[in-house]
């Protein structure tokens, strides 16, 4: 997924992932609510990124609107370690800033 302005935007696309697999729900005012299975027996997100969220909202008891985890320090963490990651794998993008690939 291509993006532009923030790195934070891709937090949208872990959500929707979440959404999509069942994990979570996302309503239309972006609040997060995990749905279905306890933690413990939880599968977990393939993608780094969205594991992360999922871990962002277990610490915030499992529900929260999207905007409140952007500064999460192990979401941040992981959104930049990936970020930089895929930035690096795309020659000639590693060094723009307005623009990210996911």
């Amino acid at each position: 997924m291509a993006t532009a302005g923030r790195p934070e935007d891709v937090d949208e696309a872990a959500a929707a992932a979440l959404n999509t697999s069942g994990t979570a729900h996302v309503d239309r005012d972006g609040f997060v609510t995990v749905t279905g299975a306890p933690i413990e027996d939880r599968p977990r997100p393939e993608h780094s990124l969205p594991a992360a969220l999922l871990d962002a909202l277990d610490r915030y008891g499992g529900s929260a609107p999207l905007r409140r985890l952007v500064d999460d320090p192990d979401l941040s963490r992981v959104r930049t370690a990936c970020l930089r990651g895929r930035d690096a794998e795309v020659p000639g993008r590693s060094s723009r800033r307005k623009d990210r690939l996911e």
